[in-house]
């Protein structure tokens, strides 16, 4: 069990690598030359800005449920300090993904996140981050689905997995969630 945060950190690295090609074709983006998509509802999301084309509602779509998760992260975290070293290799992947998002976004307009209640007890708490990092992943797998870029599909493919393996950690560790 004591080899799980190295390994967590090595496929943390891992998957900032993959994510650097994502990054460096930004400039090349596979959001910009592509016509508008259906603008309205992205999977997971509220309304998402109409102006932007398909891959674009995507990422915003995506990038609003990981503010979310990072969110609920943090206020657990906050709350119930013993839990930080639970949960910072998951807090690292997303503060990761959310650097690769907002690479790739055209707009920069992020809806602040409201601090989140935090349970009292340490297990409620801990269970309410996991659920955040659970819906955080199908929003991934559902936006993977819908993209029409095939390297924003297999970013997100490879996000959601990085999600499904600190998931995978949490629940071996036998805590509540």
């Amino acid at each position: 069990m004591s080899r799980s945060p190295r390994l967590m950190s090595r496929r943390t690295t891992l998957a900032a690598a993959l994510f650097g090609p994502l990054v460096g074709s930004a400039c090349d983006s596979p959001f910009g030359d592509r016509p508008a998509g259906a603008p309205g509802k992205s999977p997971g999301s509220a309304e998402v800005d109409p102006t932007l084309s398909g891959d674009e509602a995507v990422v915003a779509s995506v990038l609003a449920a990981l503010d979310r998760s990072m969110a609920i992260v943090e206020a657990v975290t906050d709350r119930h300090p013993r839990l930080a070293r639970t949960f910072a290799p998951l807090a690292t992947m997303q503060a990761a993904h959310a650097a690769v998002l907002l690479e790739a976004r055209v707009a920069e307009d992020r809806a602040p996140v409201q601090p989140p209640a935090v349970p009292p007890r340490a297990s409620a708490a801990e269970a309410a981050a996991r659920r955040a990092a659970r819906s955080y992943e199908r929003v991934l797998r559902e936006s993977l689905m819908v993209a029409e870029s095939g390297a924003l599909a297999r970013a997100l493919a490879a996000m959601a997995a990085g999600v499904g393996q600190h998931l995978a950690v949490l629940d071996a560790t036998g805590a509540p969630g």
